[in-house]
């Protein structure tokens, strides 16, 4: 049985700042990147976290990935931008992304950045909460390369194109839906595989269009996602292409490499972000006060047997997100050699490793 290591989220930040300083990333794009991975890491999505870092290095060693290169904005009224990625960090154009779909909406109640030409972007419930932040609404989505399967379909068709939709409340934390439009993400089956658990019946198919619950039975990049909820959720895939790809003028479908199996090639995806102001439609305070109320009205919902009660979008995150800020975040065996080993190879110092063994009773959260 592997081990499994805890680390501090202020000493997971710093490490993880210093290796991809380690890698060519400037201090301050080094440190939007590892906090955006870190927060992910800390809400439970792993499947976004840290486990993402090697395929990040190897894109930007193999040259795929340019971490020297500035977003251009193409196009730009006091509502929208489009913005040119220059086939740089995806987590960081995004970054810029935001703040500026923020500004526009604090001048002129709303901003829409529309982004070509980026790469993997990360969770994106973390660009959602930072463009809501205290006093918007945030909306956001990326295209990516194929994977979802059609209803009826046994191949790749397009991208499982997950988007975020979130709102602030007065008294509870953030509404905050985060969902791809395929059954599961497919960074989640390295925690299936960890826990050495079966993927939930209708997930996924193999290599050969054949459903499968066995998370061994191929290599990961192979297997192909299947749409939640069949028509619905590959009805959403196809919008959310139009309204990033396609709005973006960038690349769509097939013309996306996989970021996974086409190392040598770019991944030149597209994203969008809106930010709106609330107070452009009712007051701030009185708007949170009746988030308060709806979920509170979602609390009070009577629920089967062995629940607690009904849990509002982004509920379980923000929880999970508290308990680490106290206890760490708790990362496998497999997951530290890979951070260490690339640490090793730009010479950093691991003498003094901050992984630590986690004890037998650590309790281990995650949203998988």
């Amino acid at each position: 049985m592997s081990r499994k290591y805890v680390i501090s989220l202020e000493r997971l930040n710093r490490f993880c700042t210093d290796l991809f300083k380690g890698y060519g990333v400037t201090n301050e794009d080094a440190k939007i990147f590892a906090e955006a991975l870190v927060k992910t890491e800390a809400r439970g999505v792993k499947s976004h976290g840290v486990v993402r870092i090697k395929n990040y290095i190897d894109r930007i060693v193999s040259g795929t990935l340019d971490v020297t290169k500035d977003i251009t904005i193409l196009k730009e009224t006091p509502t929208t931008a489009l913005i040119d990625g220059n086939n740089g960090i995806g987590i960081v154009i995004s970054k810029k992304a935001v703040e500026i779909a923020r500004k526009k909406a604090e001048e002129n109640g709303i901003g829409f950045v529309s982004v070509r030409r980026s790469n993997h972007f990360g969770a994106a419930g973390i660009w959602g909460l930072e463009l809501s932040g205290d006093d918007m609404i945030g909306i956001c989505a990326t295209n990516s390369e194929p994977i979802v399967s059609a209803p009826t379909g046994k191949t790749r068709a397009l991208g499982s194109n997950p988007f975020s939709i979130t709102a602030p409340a007065k008294k509870y934390p953030h509404v905050s839906l985060d969902i791809s439009n395929g059954v599961m993400a497919l960074g989640k089956i390295y925690e299936y595989k960890r826990l050495g658990k079966p993927f939930p019946e209708g997930s996924w198919l193999d290599t050969n269009g054949n459903p499968t619950t066995d998370p061994n039975i191929n290599p990961i990049p192979e297997f192909i996602m299947r749409p939640f909820g069949m028509h619905k959720g590959f009805g959403l895939t196809v919008m959310m292409e139009i309204l990033t790809a396609i709005l973006a003028g960038g690349e769509f479908g097939p013309q996306v490499s996989s970021v996974y199996r086409d190392i040598d090639k770019p991944n030149p995806i597209s994203h969008f972000f809106i930010a709106i102001r609330i107070d452009y439609f009712r007051e701030l305070n009185d708007f949170k006060a009746t988030m308060d109320e709806l979920i509170d009205y979602l609390h009070e919902l009577p629920v089967q047997s062995g629940n607690s009660k009904v849990l509002y979008p982004g509920e379980k995150g923000a929880a999970v997100s508290e308990k680490k800020l106290k206890t760490g975040i708790i990362l496998g065996e497999d997951v530290v050699n890979e951070l260490l080993n690339m640490a090793t190879d730009k010479g950093m110092d691991i003498s003094n490793s901050p992984f630590e063994i986690a004890p037998d009773d650590f309790e281990e959260i995650t949203q998988i």
